[in-house]
Order: structure tokens, then sequence, then C-alpha cells
């Protein structure tokens, strides 16, 4: 009896473990692409002095053209037959999926998919696996099932369109995989809301259409729901499970879930088209979006408020990215990735409106990716050379360069944060894990 009663009460901190932990979902951390890590405990200013490279490990991936490593996902501590992990997962260009060890920066499992390259196309199609895996969602127990933490997959779309359905605890396919999109599209980074995986296409590669895919993954044999055209790719998501991607005019579209419907749409002022999916985030009650129109600008609708824009930015650089949180005092912030440079922006409330206003810009920074936010910080990787510094989200200054520890640029990858971890994959198919040490 006390065994039985030790090992309920391994399954039950296990269960609170669960609930409590910061995952990092996707590409931008949650369905909404919003880039900030909200319930991050270990990363904080104070504990910047003990920030470090961790590990870095070489992968045997090949690289596709410019793709080498997607942005990693990070998830746990979770029950595997090795003891509680906590792991990253990483996808790369040649159709490999690897698990590693976050505290020993070891490989767990290693999968490579299946397909067939397109040797015939050319950059950029032709690029290999090119969407960043997907984390499903937390899901609540069943009080029937034996099993109460029911496994969360993992979602990777190889080169040749199918959809994997990844047991994350050893690696194998939970199930068969299901043809998603078209062999050597080019996808976008995955996403994940209510029971359906959802991606992009763009550039015509391997034939497919420009369009909004969705994956009722509960129902592998029904065929994927498409939505066309969305020329711009990516795609975020909702409060509400809306999904927001741009169209080739330059509009935002809110599209229904599931089954991909024209809901509404949001048009910028002319000339300005909006060039990538909107960041869906709460100012004062209200559902807005924050968009990037070409050739840089912000520019901010009201969710529930479909047609002309509430508010713009002065002309920027191109955008490569954005992340946006709200701050202890409720002030909502806006940075992104410029050619050179972070900036941030404010939104402040003039008679009820939002206004974007200029806030601070960063020193000089190499083809920055988007920013991550966590607990007051704003961790910005540059590209070439690849160099991570954590900035202060108020003022823009420099707590933090990692210097030279990386020794190679940043291409296909992005940032994730979790769990004091920070990780980054480079060019050269080497996974770098920054962060807090911590006794193993």
């Amino acid at each position: 009896m006390k065994k039985i009663s030790a090992v309920f009460g391994v399954l039950g901190l296990s269960v609170l473990l669960m609930a409590a932990v910061p995952d990092w979902l996707n590409h931008g951390g949650d369905p909404q692409r919003s880039g900030w890590q909200k319930r991050e405990r270990y990363i904080t200013r104070d504990s910047l002095k003990q920030f470090k490279l961790l590990w870095k490990l070489k992968l045997d991936n090949e690289s596709r053209g410019l793709n080498s490593l997607t942005a990693p996902v990070i998830f746990g501590p979770i029950i595997t037959h090795r003891g509680m992990k906590e792991l990253v997962f990483v996808a790369g260009a040649s159709d490999n999926v690897y698990a590693l060890d976050a505290d020993l920066g070891r490989i767990f499992w290693k999968r490579h998919l299946e397909t067939v390259p397109d040797a015939a196309s050319k950059w950029p199609c032709g690029a290999g696996l090119t969407a960043a895996p997907v984390l499903a969602p937390q899901v609540a127990p069943n009080d029937a099932s034996e099993d109460p933490t029911p496994p969360r997959p993992l979602y990777v779309l190889a080169s040749g369109g199918a959809l994997h359905t990844i047991r994350t605890t050893n690696g194998q396919d939970i199930g068969n995989p299901v043809k998603f999109v078209p062999a050597n599209a080019r996808a976008s980074n995955l996403n994940f809301a209510g029971q359906s995986a959802y991606t992009t296409t763009s550039g015509n590669c391997g034939g497919a259409p420009d369009g909004v895919w969705a994956m009722d993954v509960t129902e592998p044999g029904l065929k994927a729901m498409r939505f066309s055209p969305a020329a711009n790719a990516g795609l975020s998501v909702g409060f509400d499970g809306a999904i927001y991607s741009a169209s080739s005019d330059g509009t935002v579209l809110s599209l229904t879930p599931d089954t991909l419907k024209l809901s509404h749409s949001f048009t910028p002022p002319a000339p300005e088209k909006i060039m990538s999916a909107p960041v869906p985030f709460e100012w004062k009650g209200r559902e807005l979006l924050v968009a990037v129109a070409q050739p840089g600008r912000l520019i901010l609708f009201d969710a529930r408020r479909p047609g002309a824009a509430l508010s713009m930015s002065l002309p920027l650089a191109p955008v490569n990215g954005l992340a946006t949180w709200p701050d202890s005092n409720g002030t909502r912030w806006i940075y992104v990735a410029l050619p050179h440079s972070i900036s941030a922006f404010k939104i402040t409330d003039h008679d009820g409106k939002p206004v974007l206003e200029p806030a601070w810009t960063s020193r000089d920074l190499a083809a920055p990716v988007a920013p991550v936010v966590v607990n007051g910080l704003v961790f910005a990787l540059s590209s070439d050379p690849a160099i991570l510094y954590a900035l202060d989200a108020a003022t823009g200054r420099e707590l933090y360069s990692s210097g030279k520890a990386v020794t190679s640029p940043v291409n296909s990858s992005g940032l994730a944060l979790a769990n004091g971890h920070v990780c980054f994959g480079t060019a050269d198919n080497t996974l770098y894990c920054f962060g807090i040490p911590t006794d193993i």
C-alpha cells in the first residue's frame, strides 16, 4: 500500500510540475507569437550575474540552401524512461528531428523522417524541412484514464508534406503520418490551436498554392483545409481562436478556426501592405493586433472592429519579427527587430485611442532575429556575428553579452526561452543553450 501511495504521490507531483512549467510551444512561444515567456522563474535581472553558455552541441544535420536548424521548442519536465527530463526539440532542414536533454546537453533521441528531397529545386524552394515544430497545448487529464498525464505530442512537418505526430518521450510516431501540404512546399513555422495544426505555404514551391492550411489532428483521415490566397508566410491565433494571416493584396485576414472560412479583414492605409501575420495582444480590455507593413511600419488594428487601422508608427527599416508584453504597471511594449538594432515602442492612451510611441533603440546589432521577453528583460540575438544580448526592457540598456561564445552565424533559427534556458541554432547546425546553471 505504501508503495502504491508513493507511486501516486510522484505522479501527482508530476501533474503539478507540468501545470506550472513555462513551456515554449512554438516559434514565438505561444499561439499568438508574442515572444513573451509569461511563467519563467529562473531568468531574472538578479540572476543575470550567473547567466552563461550552458552547453553547445553540433548535430549531424545537413543544411539545405540557407536553412539549417529551425527555431527550438522547450518542454518539461516530463516523465520518461530515464526519469524526469526537460527536453529541447529542434528540427533540421534534412528532415531530422532531435530531442536534447536541456540540463546535460546530450541527445535524448533522434528521428530521421523518410522523404524524397527535390534535387532539381533552386533556392528558396527545395530548402528541405522549413517549418519549426509545435507542441500540443496542455490537456486536462481524463479522470477515467489510468494515465494522469496524457502525452502531449510534438508535431513536425516533413519536407515531403507529411505531418508527423511524435511522442515526446521516445521520438516514435503516434499513428501514421498524414499528408498535410504538397511535397517540397515552402511551409511556415507550425502553429496549434484547439484541435488543429496550422501552417502557410508561399512561393509556389512544390506547386503548393499560397495559402493557410489546417489539419484536425483528431481526424487524421480528413483532408487538410486550405484558404487561398494568403501570400505572405506565417499565421497567428487570436484569443478567441481566430486565425490571422496576410493576403496577397496586403490586408490582414481573420479566418474561422479549423474550417478556415473568411470572417473579416483589416485594411491598412494606402500604399501600405501588411507583410506578415499580426500579433494579437490585450490592451485595456480590448484585443488589438500589431502588424508589420512594407517597407517597415507598425500598424495597430482592433480585432473586434474590422476595417481601418487605429494607429501607425513612423516609417522604420524592414522588420524581422517582433515581441510584445505588458510590464508590471500595465504598459504595453512592442519590440521590433530591425536590420541593425532592436527598437521599442510603448502604447499610450490618447482619449481612448492606442498610439504607438517610440521608446528606445538598442546599440548596433547585426540583423537580429525576433526578440523574446521575460521578467523585464529583452533577449536579442544578432545573426552575423551571432551574439546573444540581454537588454533592459524599459531602457534598452545592455545587461549581458555572450561575446565570442558563438562561432557560427544564425540563419533559419530563432530564440526559445523556458526554465532557465535560452536556446537557438546556428548555420553550422550547432544548438546553443545559455542560461542559469542548476544542480543536476
